[in-house]
């Protein structure tokens, strides 16, 4: 179980058609794993995934 306060980002895999590699995005933040996955299933985004954030998260 997650505890209580940790945020969750909505990461979905992008893929290339013409290159077997992927990378991962993050879309946006949410306060719950169920808004997050909320989001997944509305809006049907099959390689997606919400993963707690542990701290703070820096873009480079």
């Amino acid at each position: 179980m997650i505890s209580a306060g940790v945020l969750f980002t909505l990461a979905v895999a992008a893929c290339s058609p013409s290159d077997i590699n992927c990378e991962d995005g993050v879309l946006t933040v949410f306060t719950s794993e169920k808004a997050c996955e909320e989001v997944i299933f509305e809006e049907r985004l099959f390689n997606a995934q919400c993963i707690p954030i542990n701290g703070v998260a820096r873009q480079q």
